[in-house]
């Protein structure tokens, strides 16, 4: 609002998320069955020990064994499910690589956090030094990295990117369709890489589960990326870095211990670059601040304009429902409900009765106002203006529009500017709802308004964009999740 667990929502129908249910389940299941019951039948022959510890036959068959799995059951429930146009589909995935430049350079954050972990760890030992130093043939081991990247990329990525994920991203938001997935991914790898657990002794189980937490976090990490390429090229890519990465730069002398150690902070890293590329922001791009909005002649000669923008996982017949519902009284704003919403809770779920928005029809700012935000005009699913009024004839004194633009047929931006009138100070002194005294906001503003002008836009621009942004990742998280 402006200086003025699982949540429901709309989503597709129900057959819809029912055949996405569907076809995600089959595909675990298929791959599971697929690789498992071969990994099996070759570890039987040379009794219980880790892949990498079996004989080379046995360690290649178990390889060929794992990658039929997603692969095979991609391309069959692909075919099952949506016919030859699909498989089609699947291939033309599989050669978009025409994509801003700045995603190929995320093929460089798994190698680099690996280089940065052990290259830190090995100043204080010699243990740590990845095999590619300390290795007399340096030549093999990087062909046996591309070999093993490019291999486990493409033909895996082929079922967890071009099939699991699409249908994921299809019922929940990238965040927690990855970890979904991530989950999967890390226990499909769990029989092959941990058979017998006789590479770590007592330590396995520790081990496995920071690879589990590793595993997980590039997933999502992944699974961000595709939302916003839909490239199964890019996550080939992105597949063959994570894991050729790894084969190179394998710290070979490390014992057990210190391979828990290592591998621990790597997975602690990932996480951190989870948290700092993926994060949800506000800032509007320089074009976004500068380009003309419907609402803009609403208040001809602001006081300061100020523009965010946030992209959204979702089209905006999905994000629509949660701006039309916005209000106190109503389903609240979606941000600090304690400050802008009287410690009210806002909705996190979709409300039919408050749907019909027409303009003139008032959407209180607090609880229990009778005036505030007037919607000035309404555009479903595209745009929506609300005005605050002045008091005694003074004109409307702020604006606040809500744009939403489609990226692509999954994405969504949108776009929120507010245009604060010369005469806001004066209105923000007198700010309170008869017959009660004011809340937290409206004593804000009483303060704000008779702050001078430069002072009012330093103190309340940082307020008014950390309000916001919480609004935005409401909105975002709730249309998201629909």
């Amino acid at each position: 609002m402006p200086l003025g667990s699982d949540l429901a929502g709309t989503g597709d129908a129900p057959g819809c998320t029912s055949m996405r249910r569907t076809g995600f389940r089959a595909y675990v299941a298929a791959a599971f069955a697929i690789a498992w019951v071969g990994i099996l039948l070759v570890m039987t022959s040379t009794g219980p020990r880790v892949v990498y510890d079996a004989p080379p036959r046995s360690r290649y068959l178990v390889f060929v064994a794992m990658l039929a799995g997603p692969t095979l059951a991609s391309i069959g429930l692909t075919a099952l499910f949506d016919g030859a146009r699909g498989v089609r589909e699947l291939a033309s995935r599989l050669g978009r690589w025409r994509i801003d430049r700045r995603w190929y350079a995320m093929l460089l954050v798994a190698p680099a956090l690996v280089a940065t972990v052990l290259g830190t760890l090995a100043l204080g030992s010699a243990s740590f030094a990845p095999a590619i130093v300390s290795s007399s043939s340096p030549g093999t081991i990087v062909a046996s990295a591309a070999i093993v990247g490019l291999a486990a990329g493409l033909f895996e990525e082929l079922g967890w990117t071009g099939f699991a994920t699409p249908r994921l991203l299809g019922r929940h938001g990238w965040l927690r369709g990855g970890i979904e997935l991530g989950l999967v991914w890390a226990a499909w790898h769990g029989l092959a890489d941990y058979w017998g657990g006789a590479a770590y002794g007592s330590l396995w189980l520790a081990h496995f589960l920071e690879w589990v937490v590793a595993l997980t976090a590039f997933r999502v990490l992944m699974t961000w990326i595709y939302a916003h390429t839909e490239s199964l090229f890019l996550a080939v890519l992105l597949h063959a870095s994570f894991a050729g990465g790894q084969s190179l730069l394998w710290p070979a002398a490390a014992p057990p211990r210190a391979e828990i150690l290592w591998y621990g902070l790597f997975a602690i890293a990932l996480w951190l670059v989870v948290a700092v590329v993926a994060r949800p922001r506000c800032a509007a791009t320089r074009a976004e601040r500068r380009r003309p909005m419907p609402g803009d002649a609403v208040v001809p000669d602001p006081m300061f304009t100020v523009t965010h923008a946030m992209t959204i996982e979702a089209p905006p017949e999905r994000v629509w429902p949660w701006l039309s519902q916005m209000g106190s009284d109503r389903a609240g704003w979606y941000s600090y409900d304690r400050i802008d919403n009287g410690g009210r809770r806002s909705a996190t779920r979709i409300i039919p009765e408050l749907q019909d928005i027409t303009p003139g029809d008032v959407l209180p700012a607090v609880p229990g106002a009778r005036d505030a935000f007037v919607v000035a005009s309404v555009e479903p699913p595209r745009d929506l203006v609300l005005t605050v009024p002045g008091r005694g004839g003074a004109g409307v004194i702020m604006s606040w529009e809500h744009l939403l633009e489609p990226l692509d047929r999954r994405r969504t931006r949108l776009i929120v500017r507010g245009r604060v009138s010369r005469q806001w100070s004066r209105m923000a002194r007198q700010a309170a709802t008869p017959g009660r005294g004011p809340i937290f906001i409206e004593r804000v503003y009483h303060v704000l308004g008779r702050l001078p002008r430069w002072l009012l836009i330093a103190v309340a621009g940082p307020g008014h964009a950390v309000m916001e942004a919480h609004h935005l990742r409401g909105i975002k998280r709730r249309a998201e999740a629909a």
